[in-house]
């Protein structure tokens, strides 16, 4: 049985565009949603630090979600282009 909990944030940093940890590693899954409130992109990356640009790091539009890959042994990062913009982390343990 899995328990949701908060992700370890709910905003991106106060430095637009740079990473910070939404979701720890090694969950039975979670999720990251950009609400259909925010008028920008929430870049995430399951792979490393969520770099804009980089290729690895994907922009979820208004209103889209990010599933976690369970059990992956790296944590999920996110960035924004723009200070502490909201987001929603739910992650099952």
């Amino acid at each position: 049985m899995t328990t949701p909990i908060a992700g370890l944030i709910s905003q991106t940093s106060a430095t637009p565009s740079a990473p910070l940890n939404a979701i720890q590693a090694l969950l039975t899954g979670g999720y990251i949603n950009n609400p259909f409130s925010a008028t920008i992109p929430l870049y995430v990356d399951p792979t490393g630090p969520a770099i804009i640009g980089s290729g690895t790091a994907m922009a979820l539009a208004p209103g889209q979600t990010f599933y976690i890959i369970p059990n992956s042994t790296l944590p999920v990062s996110v960035a924004s282009t723009v200070a502490n913009h909201p987001f929603i982390a739910v992650q099952w343990i």
